[in-house]
Order: structure tokens, then sequence, then C-alpha cells
């Protein structure tokens, strides 16, 4: 594994982020397979273009971030990442702050790392 794979999937990783709390989805789009999918704590799956549309509508309105922990795997073009961070959303005029574990997957495609899918549950 090289330490430039590494550090650009947390790169992926803290973008993903910083474009959820600028609701960027122009950004997010570029950055999330065709298939992505994000399951949500209440395990509901939303496909990309329903998530990325609840985000552009403010149905979910991510205000801030704080990275408590990160690990990856990488083995080729596949990496594997847990991160923990402490959310402060707006969803569906619920406002809280979350500790909020996600696990994604990322494939390198065209020398991008590339979301895959996106697993949440708290921690």
């Amino acid at each position: 594994m090289k330490k430039s794979e590494e550090t650009m999937v947390l790169m992926a990783y803290r973008n993903h982020y910083r474009w959820m709390i600028e609701a960027d989805i122009e950004k997010l789009e570029q950055s999330l397979a065709p298939t992505f999918f994000l399951q949500h704590m209440s395990g509901l799956k939303q496909e990309k273009a329903v998530w990325l549309a609840e985000i552009a509508s403010g149905g979910m309105n991510y205000l801030a971030s704080h990275e408590d922990w990160v690990d990856t795997k990488i083995e080729g073009e596949k990496a594997e990442l847990v991160g923990r961070n402490k959310v402060e959303a707006i969803i569906h005029e619920n406002q809280g702050t979350w500790r909020l574990q996600l696990k994604m997957s990322f494939e390198k495609i065209n020398g991008q790392w590339i979301i895959l899918q996106a697993i949440a549950s708290m921690y």
C-alpha cells in the first residue's frame, strides 16, 4: 500500500463531508459512482439521485462535521474506509448532532477514488 493512495482515499472521504456541508451537488455527483447508494442509520437505502435531490432541496441539510477516527484498507484499485464523525445536521426538520460511522467502499477509476457505497450507523 502506498502512502499516497491512503492520502488520496482520505482526501476523497473528507471532501465528501465538505461537499455535503456545502451542498455542492455537482462535486458530490462527480465523486460518487453511478450505482452509488447510501444506507441510512434507519436501514433505508437511497440511490445516488434520490439522496442528492434530498440535499439540493434542503431535506437533508448538513451543517458541520468533526472527524473523530478513520481507518482505511487499500488493495490495488479497491479501498474500504470506516470513519467516525460527529455530524450536525437538519434531517427533515429534525436538528441534532449524530455520532455517525460511515463504512465506505471506493474504487480507483481513471486515477480518482470514486465512492461506490456508504453504510451509516451510530458509534
